[in-house]
């Protein structure tokens, strides 16, 4: 199901077959696929309506039309009409179709309280491939990270390490955990005041494929697997 609000009162709505658009200004239509139905109101009295071989027209002025394949009525609005083919001449107006209302408006949201944030780093930028030592340009980014931590006071994080699914699960858990802890002691030994836990997942927590729908390899999924996450809860 969708549905669409404007401030102004119009808007759309859809669920299955069934799509609806209102305009603020008093016009609209209906539509539903399984059942070939379909209602146009434009808003100024006139409109039509048809579901299958049905037709019918309103013109507003007080003339219109139905049609089914079997029966075809024209109503001229001045009390004539035409009935397959024959004319009376105690044809009632057709009444001009009300204009459509509006949407009823929506409550603001309220905005959503933060659990926390994250802070992603990977692991090209602080690991060899396959390894879990700290390289000693990387040293230099986790200094200022120490630094942006204790300058705002962080009094606890979680420190998860992940990897991709090249390798066995269990050699890439150990180096996921290995990778986390190495962040955690880097940290400390710069000082960090925040209480830290490292904890690695392995393959268990991809952000994006591995492998193409087709089953190649995605080396960009993977590169954005590799990675160690730092979580902030809210404080």
């Amino acid at each position: 199901m969708s549905l669409f609000i404007l401030s102004d009162g119009g808007g759309t709505y859809s669920a299955g077959p069934v799509s609806v658009f209102i305009d603020s200004r008093g016009y609209g239509n209906y539509s539903n696929s399984e059942t070939d139905e379909s209602i146009v109101n434009n808003g100024d009295g006139s409109g039509n309506y048809s579901v299958g071989k049905t037709l019918i027209y309103n013109n507003r002025d007080g003339s219109g039309s139905y049609s089914d394949g079997t029966l075809s009525i024209i109503n001229y609005g001045d009390g004539t009409a035409l009935v397959n083919g024959v004319t009376i001449t105690d044809a009632p107006r057709v009444e001009p179709l009300p204009a459509l209302g509006k949407f009823p408006p929506v409550e603001s949201l309220k905005p959503v309280e933060s659990c926390g944030t994250v802070i992603t780093l990977e692991d090209g930028v602080l690991f060899d491939f396959g390894k879990s030592d700290i390289r000693s340009d990387a040293a230099h980014t986790l200094s200022k990270l120490a630094t942006v931590l204790n300058d705002a006071k962080v009094p606890a994080a979680h420190i998860y390490g992940h990897t991709d699914s090249i390798s066995d699960e269990a050699f890439n858990l150990q180096l996921s955990q290995e990778r986390a802890d190495a962040v955690s002691a880097e940290l400390k030994k710069d000082g960090v005041s925040a209480i830290l836990d490292a904890t690695g997942y392995g393959e268990s927590k991809p952000v994006a494929p591995n492998e193409n729908a087709d089953g190649s390899d995605n080396p960009a999924g993977r590169a954005l697997n590799r990675r160690v996450e730092i979580f902030i809860p809210a404080f």
